[in-house]
């Protein structure tokens, strides 16, 4: 189905480059929906998965409040309440460097976060494999790979749209 068609639209989008962001936009917002329901469930949101994701990468070692928020610098404004009401339910844990720099505080996970985060991960991979599945590898590396081209310039571009 064309995106016209999802949108209930008579006449094309045009131009050719209206028409492709239009399908970026209406692909991003049904899988962020679609990842939002799951996460719900869990009373969990993406940003949260998204950093006990990290942390479970990171196999028991802590990540600094810093590293955790230069990942997610484009997502989240305020790291200390996101991590603030992980902590609250008792997914992650915060520690002050006391040797060489009180400034610095690290994050790790409990074991009560790393049951979450093995429970959700399952249907997350199901969701995964169910909107991508139909897709060949070869077709996914060349999206992949287009994508990463979409995104190549949003650096400089975000730099001049940047608030004064």
């Amino acid at each position: 189905m064309t995106v016209q068609q999802e949108l209930g639209m008579q006449c094309p989008i045009e131009p050719l480059r209206s028409e492709a962001i239009a399908n970026i936009w209406v692909t991003m917002d049904q899988q962020l929906m679609l990842h939002a329901r799951l996460f719900r469930r869990y009373n969990l949101t993406r940003i949260q998965y998204h950093v006990l994701s990290m942390l479970q990468d990171k196999k028991g070692a802590p990540l600094t409040v810093r590293e955790i928020a230069n990942w997610l610098s484009s997502e989240v404004p305020g790291i200390t309440g996101l991590l603030d009401r992980l902590e609250k339910e008792g997914l992650i844990t915060r520690e002050r460097c006391a040797e060489n720099d009180r400034r610095v505080t690290y994050v790790t996970l409990t074991d009560k976060g790393q049951a979450l985060y093995s429970t959700v991960s399952k249907p997350i991979k199901k969701l995964r494999d169910e909107l991508l599945g139909h897709m060949t590898d070869a077709e996914i590396k060349k999206l992949i790979r287009l994508l990463e081209k979409v995104r190549g310039p949003f650096q400089s571009i975000l730099a001049m749209y940047q608030d004064d």
